[in-house]
């Protein structure tokens, strides 16, 4: 008989920063892909041998805030994806690459929504279940199949965007495997550092580092062009920064001299 991955939803918590007008989450739920910004399923069961999960929210009223999808198995923190919400209604989501983690049936993943302002806005939970083989049966057809960078590059720069740096980092990694041509894996590899560069200000922001991240963005926004996907969200983390802690007169004279 074939067992499946069964999800949990936990009541959305509503637990609100002294302060804080918190954002409404709308929408929450597992799903195995999105397309056109809407998830493709709600996912209540899944082959514990799947090779990705996503988890895709829906916020109101939370323009300038941050998100954070905090993903746990079997209780330990895995990765802490941080989501800029860039207007007043606002999907986004993030992923997960189970192929990358050992797991065994019973074992847990939980995703716990959280805002830079302090806000819980809930938590969500599958159980795996045994595995059904459906993902080996995939990668063996998938060899025959040839790789699309341009979809993959549209896929990195959709991921970066929305803001899932771990995603882009992994499509990023994949794409650069298939690179054909000197320009194109230039490309990836410049991508690729800003990425990494963006995660390390996503780290200092997340443990208030607040000179430290407003110094390593004035760095950033200088070298990274314009045209690249990572500079809205350098911008976006710019507008946090100020939200955060708003510079002194000092830091606009010295931005303003350079």
């Amino acid at each position: 008989m074939r067992q499946l991955l069964w999800a949990a939803l936990a009541l959305p918590l509503c637990a609100q920063a002294a302060g804080t007008d918190c954002p409404t989450l709308q929408r929450a739920t597992f799903t195995s892909a999105v397309q056109d910004r809407e998830p493709v399923d709600d996912i209540t069961a899944l082959p514990a041998d799947a090779a990705q999960l996503m988890f895709y929210t829906e916020v109101m009223g939370g323009s300038g805030e941050a998100l954070h999808h905090r993903w746990y198995q079997n209780n330990e923190a895995i990765s802490d994806v941080t989501l800029s919400v860039g207007s007043d209604q606002w999907r986004t989501w993030s992923s997960k690459t189970l192929q990358d983690r050992p797991q065994q049936p019973g074992d847990q993943w939980r995703v716990d929504v959280t805002t830079d302002s302090g806000c819980e806005l809930g938590s969500w939970t599958l159980t795996l279940g045994a595995a059904t083989g459906t993902t080996k049966q995939h990668e063996v057809s998938s060899t025959a199949t040839t790789f699309d960078m341009d979809a993959a590059i549209n896929t990195i720069h959709e991921l970066l965007t929305v803001g899932d740096i771990s995603a882009a980092r992994l499509a990023i990694k994949r794409a650069s495997k298939y690179a054909d041509g000197t320009d194109r894996q230039e490309a990836l590899t410049e991508l690729d550092e800003q990425t990494r560069s963006l995660a390390e200000l996503n780290k200092e922001i997340r443990q208030r580092q607040i000179s430290l991240a407003r110094a390593h963005l004035q760095t950033l926004l200088a070298s990274v062009p314009a045209q690249s996907p990572v500079y809205g969200q350098l911008k976006n983390r710019e507008a946090l920064l100020n939200r955060l802690s708003p510079p002194a007169d000092s830091d606009l004279k010295t931005v303003a001299s350079e």
